[in-house]
Order: C-alpha cells, then structure tokens, then sequence
C-alpha cells in the first residue's frame, strides 16, 4: 500500500468519517509511517503480523478511537475461536457491519465465498462490473486506482451507497489541503 492510500485510511477515521480502520503494511517503512500516524492522532490500534502465500511479512493494523471496536476487529479476523462460533458468512458479515459496509456490498462479498477464500478481488470485481448499469463510474468507485477513497468492494461500481462513502471519505483530504 502506498502512502498516500495509508493517510487517507487513518485519516478517515481520525476525522470521523468512518469509525474504524485497517490498513496492511508490506514493509517496515509503510508500519512505521502508519504508526505514526495513528499515534500522532491518538488512535488506538492493535498489529498483527502475517506471512502470505509466498513468505512474505504482512502486518495488518486495526485502529479506531474506541479501543472495543479495535478488539472485536482483532478478534473476528485473527482470534481462531471466532471461526467455530460462526461460519464463513457470518463471521464475514459480522466484519462487514464493523466497518459500515453497505449491506448491499457486504453480500457480494459472502455470496461468493470460493472467489473470497482464493484471495480473488478480480473475480468479484468482475461480478460488480456485471451488476453495474453503468460503464461510466464515478471516481470514488475507481477500485483499479492506489487511491481510491472506498475501502470495500462495492456490489456495483453505480452503487449509491458506495460512492456516498467515497465522497465522505475524500473530505479529511480537503479539510488537510491534500
């Protein structure tokens, strides 16, 4: 992830856009940068570190200004007992809700759990085209962009709700004349 696309996340969430966080750090340049933002800010977080498929390190920061938020994020994503007290579509439902995801969005998402497990944001990205009505979309939609200002994958690339989130999303830019 990019820095800019790490600011914008945090920023978010700092300017109350949105209630919670996560961004995923590939170095430890992009870590840092983050938790100094996210501490700058007051923001409380916790990290979890990961390999990916090919042995790579990848640290996951949770963060909101409501520690609780930050744990039942933590918990669902990480903690193996949340995957034997829900299934695949609640857990993923449940996460959807925390980050105040449209429910329309959040479906696509759990409605195709195979694309989903093969870590596949192509394949349903194809889905949201085909949902779309539209070939033309507006710029808070652009998922193909470092800097898109929504963090979901979206149902449909015209999807009200979405592209609401993604104006809102692009005002603590403004108010910091990015």
């Amino acid at each position: 992830m990019k820095y800019f696309q790490l600011l914008i996340e945090i920023l978010t969430v700092y300017k109350n856009s949105r209630k919670t966080g996560r961004v995923e750090c590939h170095n430890n340049d992009e870590f840092e940068y983050s938790m100094r933002l996210i501490k700058r800010f007051d923001l409380k977080y916790i990290s979890y570190v990961k390999k990916s498929k090919d042995n790579k390190k990848i640290i996951y920061i949770y963060f909101s200004k409501n520690e609780k938020i930050v744990q039942k994020l933590y918990y669902y994503h990480h903690d193996p007992t949340a995957s034997l007290v829900h299934d695949f579509r609640d857990l993923n439902e449940i996460i959807g809700k925390l980050y105040k995801y449209p429910t329309c969005c959040i479906n696509i998402f759990i409605n195709n759990q195979k694309e989903v497990i093969q870590d596949n944001d192509n394949a349903i990205l194809l889905k949201t085209l085909h949902n779309s009505k539209s070939k033309i979309f507006n710029i808070c939609m652009n998922r193909f962009s470092k800097y898109t200002p929504i963090f979901h994958l979206p149902h449909s690339f015209d999807c009200k709700k979405s592209i609401k989130i993604g104006k809102n999303n692009l005002r603590p830019q403004e108010i910091h004349g990015l």
